[in-house]
């Protein structure tokens, strides 16, 4: 009576746990910048500046992880569960990216 359980194969490119925290990090850090600098109700030039430079970070970073997996699913494949993952973590990059903008 051996029951054959499948796992999903481990694919730490995509949903590794630095992957997912340096998101988590930068995705927090531009938060947290973005609500101390319009606490005043002001937005100076400089931190429009640093707004800006962190946001750039965040598409950057997004831009990796979508471009690892299109690669990815051209050469070995992704399964739904990690492209689930890429595209929950766009969307963490491309909300807290754009934050600034509302301010």
């Amino acid at each position: 009576m051996s029951t054959i359980v499948s796992c999903i194969n481990p694919n730490p490119d995509i949903a590794g746990i630095g992957v997912r925290v340096s998101v988590y990090i930068q995705a927090f850090l531009n938060l947290a910048s973005a609500l101390i600098f319009a606490k005043d109700g002001v937005v100076s030039v400089y931190e429009t500046t640093i707004l800006t430079r962190t946001s750039t970070s965040l598409f950057i970073t997004g831009c990796a992880l979508l471009l690892s997996a299109f690669i990815q699913t051209g050469t070995m494949g992704v399964s739904v569960y990690h492209a689930l993952i890429v595209l929950n973590l766009s969307w963490v990059n491309v909300l807290s990216a754009n934050l600034y903008l509302m301010i």
